[in-house]
């Protein structure tokens, strides 16, 4: 059995198999930009794994592909994700898995260790227990759940309201009911490229029922981002795919 790469403009970079072939791929980036969420469909992986599901192939090369196991092994990670033809998935894809250097993060772990004592450093430092926002209610509305766990589902926003007078907004930072991950929000005002917000690790089917922004700012309106990070509910210390979004931030009285 055998699929056929799906060239597309969005694949604008190029990975290099084993045997020196070249597969253009999509970014993690790039796929959270196409589908802020989810809704596309993995068949495969590539990359790290040896076992045989099926064959891809691009002109004249091919590679084989393996089974698509959901959870990444702690030393893997995902570069990006190749589109290919199917007659039964309108959007699917195969995930490129890479090794990460262990050695490497061995020997920063001790040094830091050492030096220190103590675990520190976000990406490195693994909690005993996820370090959940006190803030977070259970929540959920009607068409706000992922019924589909290979998926991570976000929500959209455009317009987020501040009060001039507390700098707090009533806008709620949900995770969906459903979602594989905790969820992890920072607000950035992008002309100053400053953050102006943090949550701690949100739970899937809860919210944050408004936040505050971490300074005064005047009336107006500032172009901003929202970014949600993900990770892993089995190793809240992985991270996984999550995105990103363009919103306004008014400030003004309420």
């Amino acid at each position: 059995m055998f699929y056929k790469l799906k060239e597309t403009s969005n694949s604008k970079d190029s990975w290099v198999d084993v045997n020196h072939q070249s597969w253009p791929y999509i970014s993690n980036d790039q796929m959270d930009h196409i589908y802020p969420n989810g809704g596309y469909r993995i068949i495969g992986d590539v990359g790290s794994r040896k076992e045989s599901q099926f064959t891809l192939q691009y002109h004249d090369q091919c590679i084989d592909v393996a089974p698509y196991i959901p959870k990444l092994r702690s030393n893997e990670y995902c570069l990006g994700y190749i589109a290919v033809e199917s007659n039964d998935f309108s959007d699917a894809y195969i995930r490129i898995i890479k090794r990460s250097n262990k050695k490497f993060l061995f020997l920063l772990l001790m040094l830091l260790l050492i030096g220190t004592g103590l675990f520190v450093g976000r990406d490195i430092w693994k909690q005993d227990e996820p370090s959940l926002d006190d803030s977070a209610i259970s929540y959920h509305i009607e068409g706000l759940e992922n019924k589909d766990p290979k998926n991570i589902s976000i929500p959209l926003f455009g317009t987020i309201h501040v009060d001039s007078k507390t700098m707090k907004s009533t806008i709620n930072l949900a995770n969906p009911k459903g979602n594989p991950c905790y969820f992890g929000y920072r607000i950035i005002l992008k002309e100053r490229n400053e953050e102006i917000y943090r949550s701690k690790l949100i739970e899937p089917g809860t919210a944050i029922p408004g936040f505050k922004v971490n300074r005064k700012l005047e009336k107006g309106s500032y172009p901003s981002l929202i970014i949600v990070e993900t990770y892993s509910l089995q190793d809240h210390s992985v991270k996984m795919n999550g995105g990103e979004m363009d919103v306004t931030l008014v400030v003004e009285e309420e």
